[in-house]
């Protein structure tokens, strides 16, 4: 049957159109937040909440405070486990915040290092920041007692055909943050510049390959609103910057009580009119300190048409 649909295309070439290839770059996994921001639908554009708002947007390196230490761990969609690492350091008008990302497997492991700086002019603060992508993929094995199916030297042929490969390159971006008080207007460019260099080849050394790819351009705009002395809005919009990406929406509320337990909730969605939403709720808990060193805890439950996701983090601040 099979051999038939192949004559069929071959003499007709007219009834198999192909589909046009899309004209978005490759992309690396999407640095995850920390639990803190995840359980706000993903906003954080114009927050303030520590280091783990650099990662929306590096101006805010200049809120993190003395010294800041953050670990956290993300089971994306119960399929990809990774963990994350950040300190950062803000004196007088300077902020500094690195982030390491590691996640994966063998079949394919991604790690970035991105490195935050930033200045504040008054109630205006700047910042950029710069990354290094590292990736592996292929190392995985095959186990042969799984394909029975096969006799052993289509087994051995088809691991010494199995690619593999690695990839490094660099990405940077900017943004900017004019607070108010405890309200903020915000905005931040992902991947403003970025190249990616992939170089493959079989196991055997056979079909060598290599190619460059940039990572797909984000713009978000965003506020922070207080909702009286406990509560806080956070509002973000990422216009689409291609035909075939939807303008995105995200925003969560943050009710904090007693200056401890901070509850939070959020959605993000794409605005396309497909039933493609998210939901996200989780809290922090913020520890009193004790001779200088404040310890905290956060949580979050991620809910999304591609499947669930659950952060946890520890936070320790000087």
């Amino acid at each position: 049957m099979l051999y038939l649909l192949g004559i069929v295309l071959l003499v007709h070439p007219s009834g198999a159109d192909a589909q046009s290839l899309s004209a978005i770059p490759a992309a690396f996994l999407e640095d995850g937040p920390s639990p803190a921001t995840a359980a706000l639908g993903q906003a954080g554009v114009a927050s303030s909440a520590g280091i783990e708002s650099v990662w929306a947007n590096p101006a805010a390196a200049t809120s993190v405070g003395r010294v800041q230490f953050l670990f956290a761990y993300l089971d994306q969609f119960e399929l990809i486990e990774h963990g994350q690492a950040a300190v950062g350091f803000s004196s007088g008008n300077w902020g500094l915040g690195l982030h390491v990302r590691d996640s994966g497997d063998d079949a394919l492991r991604e790690s970035v290092v991105r490195l935050s700086l930033a200045r504040r002019f008054g109630r205006l603060s700047m910042g950029a920041n710069a990354g290094l992508l590292l990736a592996r993929f292929g190392r995985n094995t095959l186990n042969p007692d799984a394909l029975a199916v096969f006799d052993p030297a289509e087994i051995a042929q088809g691991m010494a055909n199995q690619i593999r490969g690695d990839a490094s390159g660099i990405t940077g971006g900017f943004g900017v943050r004019y607070a108010l008080g405890r309200a903020a207007l915000a905005a931040s460019v992902s991947n403003a510049v970025s190249y990616v260099q992939w170089e493959s080849a079989a196991a055997s050394g056979a079909f060598a390959a290599s190619y460059r790819q940039s990572l797909p351009t984000a713009l978000w705009v965003g506020a922070q609103v207080p909702a009286g002395r406990q509560g806080l809005v956070l509002l973000d919009y990422a216009p689409a910057l291609d035909s075939e990406i939807d303008d995105r929406l995200r925003a969560g509320l943050e009710w904090t009580l007693a200056g401890i337990l901070a509850l939070r909730a959020g959605t993000e969605r794409s605005l396309n009119g497909q039933p493609d939403e998210g939901v996200t709720f989780g809290f922090g808990l913020h520890l009193p300190p004790v001779a200088g060193v404040r310890v905290g805890a956060d949580y979050a439950y991620v809910d999304s048409y591609l499947g669930a996701s659950q952060h946890v983090a520890v936070r320790v601040g000087f």
